[in-house]
């Protein structure tokens, strides 16, 4: 075999060998001794082989010939769910966890060993979970916010149609084009808990007044943000201040 003879004729290194090349060596080397008659130390010296070596391998030879020589590809730890129990586990995970009664919406590691636990009543850890996941092209992400009332059709039309020409119009006419939104803010504290005597609760003084602020405000494609605070509920007519405002 090539490559065997540089390998002998040097100092041998079995970690350099392939599984091939040391399978033809262990036949050789046997079949020299078994078959051709050669003293185990001979073939010791012309293999460069361990002592301990050789006379294992006369022993396979001994009890199961040739064939107990040949070698075998160490297999992999099996798989504790099977093709198809890993495919339905993939179509649980795209599920909302809710939907199979979990406490959250959002899938944990955890969650997920006790759903193969639950569902296939199988045991795994957590990194081998990970490993499963990895596995099965899935990934940790984070869920990107979408209203439900999204209609694809009209966000479509939007991007594709609408937005486009008032782009071309606000250019034309050297106008800016601003996104506005609504939004309200409450100073609400929430208070950390703390230790004190039993039956004695401690007490924080406050104003006892909510204190809330409503905003309204633009932002243009380059960035440019105008706002304005109000303290009153949001109407057209204070949207129309605001409009008002933006013009000047």
């Amino acid at each position: 075999m090539q490559g065997i003879e540089v390998l002998i004729a040097e100092k041998m290194d079995g970690r350099k060998l392939s599984h091939e090349q040391s399978e033809y060596i262990r036949i050789q080397a046997v079949k020299q001794v078994r078959i051709e008659n050669k003293s185990p130390e001979e073939v010791i010296k012309t293999f460069g082989l361990h002592r301990a070596n050789i006379y294992k391998w006369l022993a396979k030879y001994d009890a199961g010939g040739f064939g107990s020589l040949k070698s075998t590809i160490a297999k992999g730890p099996q798989p504790k769910l099977t093709e198809k129990q890993q495919q339905k586990l993939v179509g649980y995970l795209l599920k909302n966890p809710l939907q199979l009664k979990f406490e959250y919406a959002l899938w944990t590691v955890d969650m997920i060993v006790e759903l193969i636990s639950v569902k296939f009543n199988v045991s795994y850890s957590n990194v081998q979970v990970g490993r499963l996941l990895k596995k099965l092209g899935l990934s940790k992400q984070r869920p990107v916010e979408r209203a439900y009332q999204q209609d694809p059709v009209k966000v479509d039309q939007w991007l594709n149609t609408t937005y486009p020409a008032i782009k071309k119009e606000a250019k034309n006419e050297k106008r800016d084009i601003y996104f506005g939104d609504e939004a309200g803010f409450h100073a609400t504290a929430q208070y950390g808990a703390t230790w004190a005597p039993v039956g004695e609760t401690p007490i924080i003084k406050t104003t006892g007044r909510r204190q809330k602020v409503n905003c309204i405000s633009a932002i243009s494609n380059q960035g440019k943000m105008r706002f304005m605070l109000f303290e009153e509920k949001f109407t057209a007519l204070v949207f129309i201040d605001f409009l008002k405002r933006l013009l000047h």
